[in-house]
This record gives structure tokens, sequence and C-alpha cells, in this order.
């Protein structure tokens, strides 16, 4: 299957002309062209009610108004959003289904130039559209009043103040006559012609939009009946972004205020008025395919089956008697040879559609389906961004220093844990930290403590957020080995021994003079090694096992890992 390669408006011109002052003055006078220039969109677009933006990348977008008296809807779409349109439109008219849609091709005007006299390059002037009909009867009026089969049209050089004009002869019945273009005050072709240039010319002007199409809807029942319109476009995917403010002192405070805001785009040709927004999270199978496009079909070609030319053998004359009876007989010869066949192009199958390979999709839920609405409508230019609170609440955190070697082999994080207490999951973004001051302002500026990368959070859930390195408590680390046989058997004349290994890591935690500390060590787990005690808590990497320590002093903790190893020795 092969895909179309009309893609332009033809191999000389790439864009519709903008018709010149003077070709203007040409297809008004021969009543094709409304002074006002021909309006591609006539009908207002059906207003925009809502949206529900998807962390998938689209969107749903919902129209609802009136659709014309005349039985049709028309409604512009972006040339790139053409082909899920096709896809997903539903349009609900409470008098019945409409009956289709139509809409220009992707290459609208080479198609239409195809059947015409003249293509998109002669509408540029009056002089050129009047070559491309050349052997057309015309009438001009002005000056001249003349009426002919159009010859030629010759441009005459400037001469210094004088602009450039054109000189048209015509043979009438008086012979060759001749007017200067640039004079004439009407020029009328032929009904068939001026309806060819009528089309031309509102091709031309539709064309200009070039970046939308034009769909027609064709309604069952004509009428001004309300019109719900919905269909998917391409969107940016909406974010999230937090900020926590902590009252009073960080390292007691056991509530915080969270509050936290979507920020999204509009990136549709319409703009937001009184729009309502829906935010959703998922990620469900989304495909593109290419319905705008046009496709055909590779054919096997049969060839046209044709016979030998016949060619009689010449006469050579006649032998007599005795040379007939010296001549071998000839061997009988076939009339037709049954092996013969007609060649034929077999088809080994259809050919797929070009494009992507279907891509591997995962449908994975780690925190539950996020749905947002807000409560007040939205307005937004195209074009133009968004940020709005969707969630703001008091939720449990505490005070801890998180220890990661792997991050820093001396110093551990400030870090909250921060338990989701609200009934509905929390999407990941990113969040800041603030820690609030006192002061006798009416209005105190809080202080920044960091960001961190909020990690998404379903109800009841708990997470550390790490937003800074702490410089003031140390730690060390001290590690030792160690192997013990724990039992030895001797059976069959085999030694069989069973040792226990462990390996221990000691860290050393001194907590600065003024303020004591909760460390949260967090030590790596390892393939068939299990820990020698128990750990507050696991992730699927670490342990996790805490160490308090006053302020100004030092103190230690041991994590062992130990594992069970068996070993035969042969005594014969």
């Amino acid at each position: 299957m092969r895909r179309s390669s009309r893609t332009g408006l033809n191999s000389r011109n790439s864009a519709a002309p903008e018709p010149t002052r003077q070709f203007r003055k040409l297809i008004i006078a021969a009543g094709l062209l409304p002074l006002g220039g021909v309006t591609a969109f006539a009908q207002e677009p059906l207003p925009l009610r809502s949206i529900t933006l998807s962390t998938s990348g689209i969107a749903l977008y919902t129209h609802h108004g009136k659709a014309g008296t005349d039985g049709k809807l028309r409604f512009p779409v972006a040339a790139s959003q053409i082909d899920d349109f096709l896809k997903s439109v539903l349009i609900a008219d409470p008098e019945g289904r409409p009956q289709s849609l139509t809409l220009p091709g992707r290459a609208p005007l080479s198609a239409l130039f195809a059947n015409l006299r003249f293509d998109p390059d002669d509408f540029q002037s009056s002089a050129s559209l009047l070559r491309a009909l050349t052997g057309t009867e015309i009438t001009v009026s002005g000056p001249q009043k003349l009426h002919g089969t159009l010859l030629t049209v010759t441009a005459q050089a400037a001469d210094g103040a004088l602009p450039q004009q054109h000189r048209v002869s015509l043979l009438s019945d008086g012979g060759i006559r001749q007017f200067i273009l640039e004079e004439a005050e009407n020029i009328t072709f032929p009904p068939e012609i001026e309806a060819e240039i009528a089309t031309a010319a509102a091709g031309i002007a539709a064309s200009r939009a070039q970046e939308q199409r034009q769909v027609e809807f064709t309604l069952a029942r004509p009428g001004n009946q309300a019109i719900t319109l919905s269909y998917l476009a391409d969107a940016p995917i909406w974010k999230a972004a937090y900020r926590l403010v902590i009252p009073g002192d960080t390292d007691r405070a056991s509530k915080a205020n969270l509050q936290g805001w979507a920020v999204f785009e509009n990136n549709s040709p319409f703009a937001w008025q009184g729009v309502e927004i829906t935010l959703t999270s998922g990620n469900p199978v989304t495909f593109r395919q290419n319905l705008y496009d046009s496709y055909y079909v590779d054919r096997p070609e049969l060839p046209v089956q044709t016979y030998r030319a016949v060619v009689p053998r010449a006469d050579q004359g006649e032998m007599d008697d005795a040379a007939v009876r010296t001549m071998p007989a000839p061997r009988a010869q076939k009339m037709f040879d049954s092996r013969m066949t007609l060649p034929m192009a077999a088809a080994e199958g259809s050919a797929a559609l070009p494009g992507m390979p279907l891509p591997q999709t995962e449908n994975r839920e780690d925190i539950g389906q996020i749905h947002f609405s807000f409560a007040q409508k939205l307005d937004a230019l195209p074009g133009h961004s968004v940020s709005a609170p969707i969630i703001e609440q008091h939720v449990p955190i505490a005070a801890s220093w998180l220890y990661q070697a792997d991050t820093d082999p001396h110093h551990p994080l400030f870090s909250l844990r921060i338990e989701n207490s609200s009934e509905r999951a929390l999407p990941p973004g990113i969040l800041t930290l603030y820690s609030a001051t006192d002061c006798d302002s009416p209005v105190c500026a809080p202080d920044f403590a960091g960001d961190a990368a909020f990690p998404g959070l379903a109800p009841g859930v708990e997470r550390f957020l790490t937003f800074a390195l702490d410089r003031d408590t140390r730690i060390d680390r001290e590690t030792s080995s160690d192997k013990r046989l724990q039992k030895a058997t001797i059976s069959d004349g085999i030694l069989r021994l069973s040792h226990r290994l462990q390996q221990t890591t000691r860290y050393i935690v001194r907590a600065p003079e003024t303020t004591g500390r909760t460390v949260i060590i967090e030590h790596p787990k390892r393939g068939g090694w299990q820990l020698a005690g128990k750990a507050e808590s696991e992730t699927p990497t670490h342990y996790r096992l805490a160490l308090p320590v006053a302020a100004g002093k030092t103190d230690s903790l041991a994590v062992t890992l130990e594992r069970v190893t068996l070993e035969q020795i042969s005594l014969l």
C-alpha cells in the first residue's frame, strides 16, 4: 500500500497566492469576489465549555452551542489535530445524529486545480490569469469596447515614471485588436470560465488558513438546535507543584500546611472564557493513526495477451516426383504448446501502512486514580499558562535526618517524614519547603529551606522528603567480618561443614552541640544475606534503622548481615 504524495499545491507553488490590487479589480468586476473578500469561516465556532486534561498527553474538549439554521455545523480544526479529531469526535444532537462530515483534503488546491485550466500561479496577477486563458473569448469595457478571442498578453517595459503595462491582443471580426490591460475597466468571460475562476478564487481564499481545516457536519434535521461537540487532541501534560510551610521550630513541628498547585497550558486555538477544567491522571493506551492521509493499494499488473504475428512461408516452387521420394518425412509440428503460460505478477499480501511500530504500553497505577475539578471557571488566552490550587490542608510531619552513604559518606540529609492524611491521592511533582518565622510585623516572610522531589502519595502513605545536607552532624563507618563454624558432620566418607558469615558495619554518629539528632540510617541489602536483628522499616534496596543521639554526644549503631554456607570435603 502506498501513501499519497500530494502534500503541496503543485510543483511550482507551495502557498496560496495573495491577489494583487489589479487582480482583485478584475475579479470584482467579473462579479466573482465580494468587496470584503472571501471569508473562509463565516460561522462562529461553538463556544468551548469544558476541558479534561490528562497526564497521558491528551485532552478532551467539549463545545456546546447552536448549529446553523441550514442544518450545517462548521467547525475549525487545527491541521495538526485532524487525525485525532477524525478518530474521536462525538456530536450530541437532540434532534438526531449527524449524517456526515466533510473537510478539505490534505492538499485541497492541488486536487482542485487538477481539473481547471489554470493553476495557483496564474492567480498572481490579472496578466498571468489572462495568459492562462489564451484562446478564450472575452469582452472588454473602458476606453475601448472590444470583444474577441484572447491571443497574447505582452509586458511593456516601464518608461521613466510610468509603471509597467501589459498590451493584450484580441482576434475579432475586424482583425487583431489591442488594448492596455491597466486601462481596462471591466473584463468579462463566458459563464463556464467565470465558474472556474470563482471556484479557484474560493479555494485559494479558504487555503490561506493553512493551519486550520474547516470541518462541516450535516445534521439530520435543519434548525437552530443545541449541539454538544466533544473530541480528543494533543495537549501538554499538567504538572503539580507543592508548597510546605512549617510553623515555628522545624525540629519539633508535628503539622505543616501543604498547598498543591496545578500548572497547565492553553495550547488550543480557542480562548478559554469561563471554561470548566478537570485534571486526571492515568496511563491509558493511546495511538496515532494517519486517517487524514490518502493511501492506495498496489495492485499486480496483468499483461495484455497478444497473438504472434503470422508470417506465411514463401512459396519456393514444386518438386518433381523423384525429389519427393528422396526427402525424409517431416516430424509432426505442434499447433499449440500446452506448457505456454501467460506471465502474471502475483500479489504477496497487502503491505502495512507506513509509520512507526506499535509502542509497548504500560498501564500502571502506583498511587491510585487522581481527579481534580476546579470550583471556579477559568479564563486563558491561547498560548498562555495557568496555575491554580488543587489542595490545601495540614498534614502530619516529623523531622528526621536520613543517612545515605551513597549520597554523602559523612553527613545526613535533613528530611521530613510526611503523611498524606487526605482522602485523595496526591500526584508527583516538586515541593518547596518554607519555615515560618516569628516577627512583630503583621506580614512575616518565611525562610526558604530547600526543594524536594515529591514522589506522589496514596491516601495514608508516608514518605521521606529530603531537603538539605546537615553538615553539623558527623557520621563515620567501621566495617568488620567474621566466619564461625556452626556445625560439622561426617557420613558416607564426606565431611560437611556449616559456617556462619557475618559482615558488620558500625555507624558512629556525633550530634551538634546545641541540638540532638534522630538519624535514620539506610543500610544496603545484599543478595543471600539476612539482617541480624530488626529494622525500623525497609525499602526495596535498603534497611532503615533509627539511632537517637543527644546534643553534643556521640553514639553508635552496629548493623550486621549474615549468611550460612555449606562446605563438603571427601575423606576417601
